[in-house]
This record gives structure tokens, sequence and C-alpha cells, in this order.
């Protein structure tokens, strides 16, 4: 790829990440502000979830697609198709498991959901099935259609958001309905943008799914190890600490979450032009693409934890006035 083609991509890459992590920093700081402390743990609790759900997806069915998706065999849209029903299929078992889920928190634990169960479970199952679009068009170089279908989320979840608040009604059941409801036409205008790159053949996704599971099955087992320690912190304190510090976990997550603003823009680049260069060129531009990944990831994450150990307290602040006390908290996660 020529040195000008990976700066434009950068730049599309990371104008994406920025538009996300602001997305997702204004949604935690609209909830902190109109929810107590302990309501902005069980938020941050339920989200859990959905990064677990997530990160599942992703090696299980997404990691296939972009090993597979350069080699002759695999570029076809029946392929592409398969990966989308496979999404969808994942996407509704989850809606399925995480009601019965929330019934047994319920029943066992300090929380009482209510409706909101129902709201976090429309969430799930849109976020998690965006997120495959999400995955796909990056597979594929579309980093245009990605950033206006953000852009398009972005602005119907604070809108959404936004109006809850105005009218008093800003509750952590009606925000996950929010970001639910905030996916489907962002995928609808996936779908319409993709119509002439997907096929879809129900006995050929079920061959395409045996294929991808010899590779991801061991994928799977190596993340969920990997994970568990940053998803399961939150469960932790709410276990020993209660829901406040909960909330305020999640609260310096969202702070220090922006640096996936760049780690995310520049992954989002470099791992699908990584494997294509394996593919196309050879292992030593794969070396010398991965290389250079690591050097601007390592530069920016060292900038950006400077920054937090200075200017943490003062940020926190807009989300609360209890806030500001858990700045080195902020300090040691980034």
């Amino acid at each position: 790829m020529r040195f000008n083609e990976k700066w434009h991509n950068g730049i599309l890459s990371l104008a994406d990440q920025m538009v996300v992590s602001f997305t997702s920093f204004v949604t935690l700081l609209l909830v902190a502000k109109e929810c107590s402390q302990s309501d902005v743990g069980v938020f941050v609790l339920l989200w859990t979830f959905i990064h677990f759900a997530k990160t599942a997806q992703e090696r299980m069915i997404g990691a296939p697609y972009q090993a597979f998706a350069y080699r002759g065999e695999f570029k076809r849209p029946s392929y592409r198709g398969s990966v989308i029903i496979h999404s969808l299929i994942f996407s509704l078992c989850l809606g399925v498991v995480a009601i019965i889920a929330s019934i047994l928190v319920e029943a066992f634990g300090k929380i009482d959901l209510g409706a909101n169960k129902f709201f976090f479970v429309s969430a799930l199952v849109c976020v998690v099935f965006r997120e495959q679009t999400r995955v796909i068009s990056t597979i594929d170089f579309q980093y245009i259609q990605i950033l206006i279908l953000d852009i398009a989320l972005s602005t119907c979840q604070i809108l959404g958001l936004g109006v809850l608040m105005m009218n008093d009604r800003l509750t952590i059941g009606w925000a996950n309905l929010v970001l639910g409801i905030s996916c489907l036409p962002v995928i609808l205008g996936w779908f319409w943008s993709n119509s002439n790159r997907l096929e879809f053949q129900w006995p050929q996704s079920l061959v395409d799914w045996k294929g991808n599971w010899t590779y991801s099955k061991w994928l799977i087992l190596a993340r969920v190890f990997g994970i568990l320690p940053f998803l399961g912190m939150p469960w932790l304190i709410w276990a020993f600490l209660g829901n406040e510090d909960a909330g305020a976990y999640g609260v310096c997550s969202s702070l220090v979450g922006i640096s996936l603003m760049f780690v995310n823009g520049v992954n989002n680049m470099f791992q699908p032009l990584t494997i294509r260069e394996m593919h196309e060129k050879g292992l030593r531009a794969m070396l010398s693409t991965l290389f250079e990944s690591i050097l601007v990831v390592v530069s920016v994450l060292t900038v950006f934890s400077i920054a937090i150990l200075f200017f943490s307290g003062e940020v926190l602040t807009i989300y609360g006035k209890q806030y500001p006390t858990y700045r080195w908290l902020c300090f040691l996660m980034s």
C-alpha cells in the first residue's frame, strides 16, 4: 500500500474512533450527571456483558473473516453473507441468555433490574450485531462508509439521551433502550450500502461456520482468559465495595477509554493491512507494518498517560463533584 494511502486510511480510521470515543464519553457523562453513582455502577456492570459479547463475537466470527477474506476462495458475496448470518444468530442467542442471566441476578444478587432487563437486551442484541457490520467494513477498508454510519449512530444516540435528559426521564433503563434503538437505522443503512456485496445461502453458511470454527475455537479460549480480568474488575468491585465504587470505576474507565480513540484507530487500520501484506507481499512486509503500528501506539499512549497524571482531576469534575478523588485510579488504569 502506498504511503499516502496509508495516511488517508489512517486519518479516516482515527476520525471514526474520535466519533466513537466522543459518543461513549458523552453517553456515560449524561448518565453520570442524571443518575446516582449507584445507578452508574449498575449501568457499568450491565455493559460488561456487552463488551464480553462483542469480544466473543470478534474472536468467533470476526477473526476468521479477517484471516480468510483476502484468500481467493473466500472472496465471494456468499462468504460475507455467511458471516452476517452467523452474527445474527449469535446476537439473538445472546438476547435469550441475557434474559435468563438477568433473572438469576435478580434472584440471587443485590440488583433489582425490573423492566430494565428488557431494555438492556435490546441494547445487547442491536449493539453486538451492529459491531459485526463495522468489523466487515473495516476489514474491507470501507473507512468512509464506517465514518458516515458512526456519525449517524452518534447523532441518534446523543440526541435520544439529550431528549430524555431534558424531560427528566434519563435512567439506566431508558439509556440502554436508546443505545439499542440508535443502532437500527445504522444497521439498515449498512445493508442498503452493501446490498450488492452480500449473498445469503443458508446451506453454505453452515459449511462456512464449520470451517471458521476450526480456526476460531482456540482464539475464543485465549481471548476469554485474556479479557476476564478487565471485564471482571467491575464485578469484583461491586461484590466487595458496592454499586457506588463500581460506578466510580466506570467513570474512570470512560475517561481512560479516550485513549482507545488512538489505539482502535491504529488497530482498525493496521490489523487488516498487516494480514493483507502477509498474504500479498510476504513476511518482511508484514513485520514492517507491524513495527509501524507498535511505534505509533507506544508513542501516543505514553503522552496520554502523562496527560492523565496532570489533568484527570479537573476533567473528572464534569462527571460530578464526587469523582475528582479518583484521579490516581485514572492514572493507574491509563
